[in-house]
């Protein structure tokens, strides 16, 4: 799969599928602002973090 259609299916499920809630959003903010820019996990990919955890029974 190519890199741009990686980024197509990203931007999709990160606009449908799961939505950022305050909190990511003022992490994110936040991160900017100090020296951690860019180190923030996107909402999507989170939540698929969250979900292989809780399968892994972490």
């Amino acid at each position: 799969m190519s890199t741009l259609a990686w980024h197509a299916v990203d931007s999709y499920s990160a606009a449908t599928l799961v939505d950022e809630d305050h909190a990511l959003v003022e992490a994110r903010v936040s991160g900017a602002r100090t020296t951690m820019p860019n180190a923030e996990v996107a909402a999507n990919q989170g939540a698929l973090l969250g979900l292989l955890a809780q399968i892994g029974g972490a």
